[in-house]
């Protein structure tokens, strides 16, 4: 498992095992299929609960690992299946 600080964006409640995108801001949110700021792609997991519904918050996420997909969080329009190939390119299964 390898893991990495990020900043969560700001006005999210998010449970250990969402599967976050990055913004074009450089922040990250729960990953949308229909996400237009660059988020829609899956890049990691977040490794705890997070509540940044105040303000931005730092955050350990996994960038690699293998995970029991029943305890992962998707955004709307992924399913297992569907993010399956972007987390594999990056070692996440």
């Amino acid at each position: 498992i390898v893991t990495q600080t990020i900043t969560v964006a700001i006005g999210q409640v998010l449970p250990r095992g969402a599967v976050m995108g990055r913004t074009n801001m450089g922040t990250y949110v729960l990953s949308q299929t229909s996400a237009t700021d660059g988020s829609s792609e899956p890049l990691v997991v977040l490794a705890d609960n997070i509540d940044t519904t105040s303000c931005e918050e730092q955050a350990v996420c996994y960038l690699s690992g293998q995970f029991d997909i029943s305890a992962l969080h998707f955004g709307e329009g992924h399913t297992p299946e569907s993010a399956a190939h972007s987390l594999r390119r990056l070692n996440i299964y």
